[in-house]
């Protein structure tokens, strides 16, 4: 799968050896492979991502790339992230915590949302970037 391209510098070996990389195998890394291709793979920006399972979708794919990067950044549940937000929870570090504000919905994506709510529309039929937005 054709990925994006990255300015990543590969660490020198000393690096390495001071690093948590030292300690670990390659056998006990686990990788969800579809999750990064979901997150990297190169695509048609026309192209629903993956991760919306076909579902209805009222933002832009922009939009929706940030929110289900920053999904996945998070791993935890919606429900998760909004007690955490509401309980200044000491994981929602500075990193997290911008990319929250990149992601906040404008005017017309919340009337967008409120207007298939408005319409009796199941907010579960949206993907699930436009469902945590809309939480």
């Amino acid at each position: 799968v054709p990925v994006k391209g990255f300015l990543w510098k590969k660490l020198s070996e000393s690096a390495i050896e001071s690093s948590i990389f030292s300690t670990m195998s390659p056998e006990e890394v686990e990788l969800d492979r579809e999750k990064l291709e979901n997150l990297f793979s190169l695509r048609d920006s026309t192209e629903p991502s993956p991760v919306d399972n076909g579902k209805e979708t009222l933002i832009s794919s922009f939009k929706s790339e940030l929110v289900n990067k920053f999904l996945a950044l998070v791993n935890k549940s919606h429900q998760q992230i909004y007690e955490a937000i509401y309980m200044l929870d000491e994981d929602l570090n500075a990193e997290i915590l911008n990319r929250l504000v990149e992601i906040l919905p404008d005017e017309e994506e919340t009337n967008s949302i409120q207007e298939w709510v408005n319409d009796g529309k199941d907010i579960e039929d949206l993907n699930t970037s436009d469902q945590f937005i809309w939480k």
